[in-house]
Protein backbone atom coordinates (compact mmCIF):
# COMPACT_ATOMS: atom_id res chain seq x y z
CA UNK A 1 0.00 0.00 0.00
CA UNK A 2 2.73 2.32 0.44
CA UNK A 3 4.36 1.88 -3.09
CA UNK A 4 0.95 1.58 -4.57
CA UNK A 5 -2.52 2.62 -2.94
CA UNK A 6 -4.36 1.08 -5.62
CA UNK A 7 -3.99 -2.39 -3.96
CA UNK A 8 -6.32 -1.17 -1.15
CA UNK A 9 -8.99 -2.52 -4.10
CA UNK A 10 -7.85 -6.14 -3.15
CA UNK A 11 -8.65 -5.94 0.40
CA UNK A 12 -11.92 -7.10 2.41
CA UNK A 13 -11.50 -5.49 5.64
CA UNK A 14 -9.36 -2.44 7.28
CA UNK A 15 -5.87 -3.01 8.55
CA UNK A 16 -3.38 -0.96 10.37
CA UNK A 17 0.20 -1.67 9.81
CA UNK A 18 3.48 0.01 11.18
CA UNK A 19 6.91 -0.58 9.84
CA UNK A 20 10.11 0.84 11.28
CA UNK A 21 13.38 0.12 9.06
CA UNK A 22 16.59 0.93 10.27
CA UNK A 23 19.32 0.73 7.15
CA UNK A 24 23.18 0.16 7.14
CA UNK A 25 23.11 -0.52 10.80
CA UNK A 26 26.99 0.82 12.03
CA UNK A 27 27.12 4.17 9.55
CA UNK A 28 26.62 7.51 10.92
CA UNK A 29 23.79 9.26 9.85
CA UNK A 30 21.93 6.31 8.40
CA UNK A 31 18.65 6.57 6.88
CA UNK A 32 15.75 5.56 9.85
CA UNK A 33 12.09 5.39 8.31
CA UNK A 34 8.84 5.26 10.39
CA UNK A 35 5.52 3.96 9.13
CA UNK A 36 2.23 3.95 10.01
CA UNK A 37 -0.49 2.98 7.65
CA UNK A 38 -4.47 2.31 7.53
CA UNK A 39 -6.24 1.33 4.68
CA UNK A 40 -9.09 -1.07 3.57
CA UNK A 41 -12.68 -1.52 1.52
CA UNK A 42 -15.16 0.69 2.37
CA UNK A 43 -17.49 -1.21 0.49
CA UNK A 44 -17.77 -3.47 -2.57
CA UNK A 45 -16.13 -0.60 -5.27
CA UNK A 46 -14.54 1.87 -2.67
CA UNK A 47 -11.44 1.39 -0.39
CA UNK A 48 -10.09 4.48 1.47
CA UNK A 49 -6.64 4.69 3.89
CA UNK A 50 -4.04 6.93 5.04
CA UNK A 51 0.04 7.21 5.94
CA UNK A 52 1.79 9.37 8.02
CA UNK A 53 5.60 8.94 7.83
CA UNK A 54 8.81 9.93 9.24
CA UNK A 55 12.26 9.73 7.38
CA UNK A 56 15.56 10.75 8.61
CA UNK A 57 19.16 10.89 6.72
CA UNK A 58 21.82 12.67 8.89
CA UNK A 59 20.82 16.08 9.06
CA UNK A 60 18.26 15.75 6.63
CA UNK A 61 14.40 14.58 7.01
CA UNK A 62 10.87 14.23 5.96
CA UNK A 63 7.39 14.06 7.85
CA UNK A 64 4.08 13.96 6.11
CA UNK A 65 1.34 12.20 5.82
CA UNK A 66 -1.36 11.57 3.35
CA UNK A 67 -5.14 10.05 2.82
CA UNK A 68 -6.20 7.77 -0.64
CA UNK A 69 -9.24 6.99 -2.45
CA UNK A 70 -9.48 3.64 -4.56
CA UNK A 71 -12.68 2.65 -6.43
CA UNK A 72 -12.49 -0.55 -7.94
CA UNK A 73 -14.76 -2.56 -10.76
CA UNK A 74 -14.80 -5.70 -12.46
CA UNK A 75 -13.36 -6.14 -15.98
CA UNK A 76 -13.96 -9.97 -16.16
CA UNK A 77 -14.77 -12.78 -14.51
CA UNK A 78 -12.76 -12.93 -11.48
CA UNK A 79 -10.68 -10.12 -12.22
CA UNK A 80 -10.70 -6.55 -10.84
CA UNK A 81 -9.21 -3.28 -11.50
CA UNK A 82 -8.03 -0.41 -8.81
CA UNK A 83 -7.59 3.03 -9.96
CA UNK A 84 -6.23 5.32 -7.08
CA UNK A 85 -5.27 9.08 -5.47
CA UNK A 86 -3.29 10.08 -2.92
CA UNK A 87 -3.04 13.55 -1.48
CA UNK A 88 -1.25 14.96 1.20
CA UNK A 89 1.69 17.03 2.65
CA UNK A 90 5.43 16.35 3.18
CA UNK A 91 7.73 18.93 5.10
CA UNK A 92 11.41 18.82 4.32
CA UNK A 93 13.82 19.62 7.00
CA UNK A 94 17.63 20.67 6.90
CA UNK A 95 19.16 20.89 10.16
CA UNK A 96 22.35 23.34 9.98
CA UNK A 97 23.24 22.72 13.37
CA UNK A 98 26.39 20.81 13.36
CA UNK A 99 27.09 20.44 9.77
CA UNK A 100 30.58 20.21 8.71
CA UNK A 101 30.94 23.26 5.68
CA UNK A 102 33.47 24.57 3.95
CA UNK A 103 32.67 28.30 4.19
CA UNK A 104 31.67 28.83 7.47
CA UNK A 105 30.24 32.58 7.05
CA UNK A 106 27.87 31.28 4.02
CA UNK A 107 25.14 33.22 4.22
CA UNK A 108 22.70 30.98 3.60
CA UNK A 109 23.79 28.85 6.65
CA UNK A 110 23.54 31.92 8.92
CA UNK A 111 20.00 31.68 9.20
CA UNK A 112 17.86 28.81 10.98
CA UNK A 113 17.04 25.42 9.58
CA UNK A 114 15.72 25.29 6.09
CA UNK A 115 12.02 24.45 6.53
CA UNK A 116 9.88 23.43 3.12
CA UNK A 117 6.19 22.08 3.14
CA UNK A 118 4.63 21.11 -0.34
CA UNK A 119 1.55 19.37 -0.99
CA UNK A 120 2.05 16.14 -3.35
CA UNK A 121 -0.12 13.36 -4.74
CA UNK A 122 -0.15 9.61 -5.95
CA UNK A 123 -1.67 7.89 -8.73
CA UNK A 124 -1.91 4.15 -8.57
CA UNK A 125 -3.74 1.65 -10.83
CA UNK A 126 -3.53 -2.03 -9.72
CA UNK A 127 -5.16 -4.74 -11.64
CA UNK A 128 -5.42 -8.44 -9.24
CA UNK A 129 -6.93 -11.64 -10.08
CA UNK A 130 -7.96 -14.77 -7.09
CA UNK A 131 -4.15 -15.16 -6.55
CA UNK A 132 -2.07 -12.53 -8.25
CA UNK A 133 -1.70 -8.74 -8.93
CA UNK A 134 0.09 -6.51 -11.01
CA UNK A 135 -0.14 -2.40 -10.64
CA UNK A 136 1.92 0.53 -11.31
CA UNK A 137 2.01 3.85 -9.30
CA UNK A 138 3.78 7.64 -10.08
CA UNK A 139 4.37 9.16 -6.85
CA UNK A 140 5.73 12.69 -6.16
CA UNK A 141 3.00 13.65 -8.84
CA UNK A 142 3.32 17.32 -8.75
CA UNK A 143 6.69 18.10 -8.96
CA UNK A 144 6.50 20.53 -6.10
CA UNK A 145 9.72 22.29 -6.20
CA UNK A 146 11.63 22.53 -3.03
CA UNK A 147 12.92 26.07 -3.46
CA UNK A 148 16.55 25.15 -1.73
CA UNK A 149 18.57 27.14 -4.29
CA UNK A 150 19.29 31.03 -3.36
CA UNK A 151 19.28 33.54 -6.26
CA UNK A 152 22.80 33.64 -6.60
CA UNK A 153 22.28 29.85 -8.11
CA UNK A 154 18.87 29.55 -9.30
CA UNK A 155 20.42 32.30 -11.83
CA UNK A 156 22.64 30.10 -13.26
CA UNK A 157 20.03 26.99 -14.21
CA UNK A 158 17.89 27.76 -17.47
CA UNK A 159 15.37 24.86 -16.28
CA UNK A 160 12.74 26.90 -14.30
CA UNK A 161 12.06 23.07 -12.61
CA UNK A 162 15.42 22.80 -11.04
CA UNK A 163 14.98 21.74 -7.56
CA UNK A 164 11.93 20.13 -8.44
CA UNK A 165 10.68 16.55 -6.88
CA UNK A 166 11.14 14.03 -9.73
CA UNK A 167 8.14 11.83 -10.61
CA UNK A 168 9.00 7.96 -9.78
CA UNK A 169 7.54 5.01 -11.84
CA UNK A 170 6.49 1.90 -9.52
CA UNK A 171 5.90 -1.12 -11.16
CA UNK A 172 4.61 -3.85 -8.74
CA UNK A 173 3.30 -7.43 -9.15
CA UNK A 174 3.12 -11.21 -7.37
CA UNK A 175 1.46 -14.51 -7.86
CA UNK A 176 0.41 -17.28 -5.54
CA UNK A 177 0.90 -20.60 -6.63
CA UNK A 178 -0.36 -23.13 -3.60
CA UNK A 179 0.67 -26.66 -4.98
CA UNK A 180 -0.77 -28.59 -1.60
CA UNK A 181 -3.22 -28.21 1.22
CA UNK A 182 -0.44 -26.65 3.34
CA UNK A 183 2.15 -24.47 1.19
CA UNK A 184 2.07 -21.33 -1.25
CA UNK A 185 5.15 -20.33 -3.37
CA UNK A 186 4.70 -16.35 -3.78
CA UNK A 187 7.41 -14.72 -6.53
CA UNK A 188 7.19 -11.13 -6.36
CA UNK A 189 8.75 -8.05 -8.58
CA UNK A 190 9.27 -4.61 -7.61
CA UNK A 191 10.69 -2.25 -10.62
CA UNK A 192 11.93 1.28 -9.67
CA UNK A 193 12.57 4.24 -12.16
CA UNK A 194 13.42 7.81 -11.86
CA UNK A 195 14.88 10.40 -14.39
CA UNK A 196 18.65 10.30 -13.84
CA UNK A 197 18.64 7.41 -11.71
CA UNK A 198 19.37 3.57 -12.47
CA UNK A 199 16.76 1.38 -12.40
CA UNK A 200 15.93 -1.09 -10.01
CA UNK A 201 14.82 -4.50 -9.74
CA UNK A 202 13.59 -6.33 -6.57
CA UNK A 203 13.00 -10.17 -7.91
CA UNK A 204 11.39 -12.19 -3.78
CA UNK A 205 10.43 -15.27 -3.28
CA UNK A 206 7.81 -15.99 -0.60
CA UNK A 207 6.93 -19.44 1.05
CA UNK A 208 4.01 -19.68 3.12
CA UNK A 209 2.53 -22.39 5.81
CA UNK A 210 -0.82 -22.91 6.21
CA UNK A 211 -1.18 -19.28 5.84
CA UNK A 212 0.05 -18.63 9.14
CA UNK A 213 4.32 -18.30 8.83
CA UNK A 214 6.07 -17.31 5.64
CA UNK A 215 9.71 -17.03 4.59
CA UNK A 216 11.27 -15.62 1.66
CA UNK A 217 14.16 -13.67 0.17
CA UNK A 218 14.59 -10.79 -2.10
CA UNK A 219 17.30 -9.78 -4.45
CA UNK A 220 17.99 -6.33 -6.07
CA UNK A 221 19.85 -5.94 -9.11
CA UNK A 222 22.60 -4.20 -7.49
CA UNK A 223 23.81 -7.40 -5.82
CA UNK A 224 21.60 -6.86 -2.52
CA UNK A 225 20.17 -9.58 -0.41
CA UNK A 226 17.40 -9.86 1.85
CA UNK A 227 15.94 -12.51 4.25
CA UNK A 228 12.19 -12.10 5.14
CA UNK A 229 10.24 -13.77 8.03
CA UNK A 230 6.95 -13.19 9.30
CA UNK A 231 3.90 -14.92 10.90
CA UNK A 232 0.11 -14.42 10.99
CA UNK A 233 -1.43 -15.03 14.61
CA UNK A 234 -5.25 -16.22 14.45
CA UNK A 235 -5.79 -14.42 11.05
CA UNK A 236 -5.94 -10.84 12.97
CA UNK A 237 -2.76 -10.01 13.91
CA UNK A 238 0.87 -10.12 11.54
CA UNK A 239 4.48 -9.57 12.45
CA UNK A 240 7.27 -9.63 9.85
CA UNK A 241 10.89 -8.95 10.03
CA UNK A 242 13.49 -8.58 7.45
CA UNK A 243 17.56 -8.36 7.52
CA UNK A 244 19.20 -6.83 4.38
CA UNK A 245 22.55 -7.91 3.38
CA UNK A 246 25.32 -7.84 1.12
CA UNK A 247 25.20 -3.98 1.33
CA UNK A 248 28.88 -2.84 1.25
CA UNK A 249 27.77 0.31 3.51
CA UNK A 250 26.23 -2.91 5.88
CA UNK A 251 23.28 -4.65 6.95
CA UNK A 252 19.41 -3.29 7.54
CA UNK A 253 16.33 -4.21 9.81
CA UNK A 254 13.55 -3.82 9.32
CA UNK A 255 10.27 -4.88 11.59
CA UNK A 256 6.59 -4.60 10.96
CA UNK A 257 3.77 -5.24 13.04
CA UNK A 258 0.18 -5.13 11.72
CA UNK A 259 -3.87 -5.76 12.94
CA UNK A 260 -6.96 -6.56 10.98
CA UNK A 261 -10.31 -5.31 11.71
CA UNK A 262 -13.60 -7.09 10.40
CA UNK A 263 -15.42 -4.72 7.62
CA UNK A 264 -18.82 -4.00 9.31
CA UNK A 265 -19.23 -1.49 6.59
CA UNK A 266 -19.10 -3.29 3.54
CA UNK A 267 -22.80 -3.07 2.73
CA UNK A 268 -23.10 0.62 3.19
Amino acid sequence: YIINPAVSGMEDSYQVRTTIRNQWVGVADAPRTTILSVYGSKNENVSLGGVVFNDETGPTSRIGGNVSYTYSFSVAKSINMSFALSGGFTQYKLTKKGLNIQHQNDPYMQEGDVVRSLPDATFGLNLSGKNWYIGAAVPQLLSANLNLLDENFSNIYEDENEGSLTRHIYVLGSYGYTFNPFWTIEPSLLVKTVEGSPLQLDLGVKGVYNNNLWAGMNYRNNGELAALLGYNIKERYIIGYSYDMMSELGASHEFMLGIKFNNTTSSN
